[in-house]
């Protein structure tokens, strides 16, 4: 089922963010906790991970 993925923050003083990729297939289950996309900032890359 689908949920609403938010965009990791980057800090207080970072306002936009870029979504980079899925790290998983759209038929792969996601565990809670689990890193599920990649996104950058101005001055850094992370991956958000899933909500518990």
């Amino acid at each position: 089922m689908p949920e609403e993925v938010i965009m990791p923050a980057f800090g207080m003083a970072q306002n936009e963010g870029v979504f980079l990729r899925w790290l998983k297939n759209e038929d792969e289950t996601v565990q809670a906790g689990e890193p599920n996309m990649g996104a950058a900032g101005e001055k850094v890359d992370v991956q958000g991970r899933c909500p518990s």
